[in-house]
């Protein structure tokens, strides 16, 4: 066994530092033995890695119209064949990958934080702070996410940036009832009375305190909700109230394939193909990490 493994996996850490380390290690160990995290690790690494890189694994302009090359079937000039206007079918898969995680990211670095504060001030706080966040959160709940986003997007009107602010809206009500949840378990814990008695206000113990001891169920709560973000960004896309022509968006070229789907079936089964495999990823990701991170 190497040094380095050794520094990693020893039962008695010399600092802070390496305990940490060592608890990530150990947590990869444990996360690599589940073959179907790591396929969806796959997944959502090769997704990152083609938004990355669309440039270079595109094969042709994805907004290049060529009207005298529509609706062709795959081949090897046109992998996924090409749509009504006679764009590549391929380069734009490739390039909604990067309009999928702009929204993905949007969403997640904005009902996260959010949804956190909220869950995490309700839990700590208690009494009418509680009910009043919890009331609210119930009528935000009380609504399926997807006829909500399409309310806010009707009253703020279709667009990649409105359908963000849209889904964020609606996505923030499970993350503050996990924080919430685990807020409750961890208020009553000996180093959190510690704490207050040294005189730590409210705040600082939610903020310092309770909201880190949070994070791992919220990471594993957002890594399976990415899913569900993903099916409601194409939903409004396939409506028309999410990214607008010409942005090559997932579910807005299924819609614009919906028509010819019996006599060119390429031209909405590829980009579905592509929302359910990376759904899935993210998935098995989730399901991996929740494993690994959640002690019970």
């Amino acid at each position: 066994m190497s040094t380095w493994t050794e520094y990693l996996v020893t039962d008695s850490p010399a600092s802070r530092r390496q305990a940490k380390l060592g608890q990530l290690y150990r947590q990869w160990l444990a996360f690599r033995r589940n073959a179907l995290a790591v396929i969806g690790l796959c997944i959502v690494v090769a997704l990152l890695l083609i938004a990355a890189f669309a440039p270079l694994i595109a094969t042709q302009d994805p907004l290049l119209q060529n009207l005298d090359g529509r609706l062709l079937p795959p081949s090897a000039a046109h992998w996924f064949g090409t749509d009504s206007l006679g764009r590549d079918i391929y380069s734009r898969i490739v390039y909604g990958a990067r309009v999928t995680l702009v929204i993905v990211m949007l969403v997640v670095i904005t009902v996260g934080p959010l949804g956190l504060l909220i869950g995490a001030a309700s839990g700590y706080l208690g009494g009418w702070v509680d009910r009043l966040l919890m009331r609210i959160t119930d009528v935000f709940l009380a609504f399926p996410r997807l006829v909500l986003a399409l309310a806010f997007v009707a009253a703020l009107g279709p667009g990649l940036e409105n359908a963000v602010i849209a889904i964020a809206f609606t996505a923030w009500p499970p993350y503050a009832r996990v924080a919430r949840a685990e807020t409750l378990i961890i208020r009553n814990q000996d180093y959190i009375s510690a704490v207050r008695l040294q005189g730590g206000s409210q705040w600082r113990i939610v903020l310092r305190h309770v909201v880190p001891m949070c994070l791992p169920s919220l990471i594993v709560r957002t890594t399976l909700d990415m899913a569900g973000i993903i099916l409601t960004a194409a939903g409004l896309g396939f409506l028309g109230l999410g990214a607008q022509p010409p942005i090559p968006e997932w579910g807005a070229m299924i819609s614009a394939g919906r028509e010819q789907i019996f006599d060119q079936w390429w031209v909405a089964t590829f980009p579905g193909l592509a929302i359910c495999i990376v759904a899935l990823g993210f998935n098995l990701l989730g399901d991996g990490l929740r494993d690994v991170m959640d002690a019970r």
